[in-house]
């Protein structure tokens, strides 16, 4: 399961890295990576590591990594929209939105989890 784990973050790199390189593209500035990524690549990591961290009991789970992808995936968009069109992007920003965010994925990822366990029971049911 650890193997997950390790895809999604490298999958995170790449996104963060894809997003970088369209936005060197578009704005000439290469070479120098603006503080505002480096803030959005920390609030990442905070914002999906500590909900990973205490879904734990969950990680075998598949529905669990599908809507932490999913919501992984709406994240970075929604940011990469946001710090490719704003211009001043105060960091505190990113701690400020941060708890707002573990409101959606925290019962999101129990929604998975609840769904998918359910399924099982189901499925599990109509075999006896």
């Amino acid at each position: 399961m650890d193997f997950i784990f390790y895809a999604l973050a490298g999958l995170a790199v790449v996104a963060f890295a894809l997003i970088y390189a369209v936005h060197a593209a578009r704005s000439g500035e290469t070479g120098r990576l603006p503080l505002r990524w480096i803030g959005l690549a920390g609030a990442t990591a905070v914002t999906f590591g500590y909900p990973v961290r205490w879904g734990r009991a969950h990680w075998r789970v598949g529905l669990f990594w599908l809507v932490l992808t999913g919501l992984l995936l709406v994240h970075l968009a929604t940011y990469a929209v946001i710090l490719l069109n704003v211009r001043d992007w105060p960091l505190i920003l990113f701690a400020v939105v941060t708890p707002f965010e573990w409101l959606l994925i925290c019962p999101a990822l129990d929604w998975g989890v609840e769904k998918a366990q359910g399924s099982k029971r189901s499925s599990s049911a109509r075999q006896h």
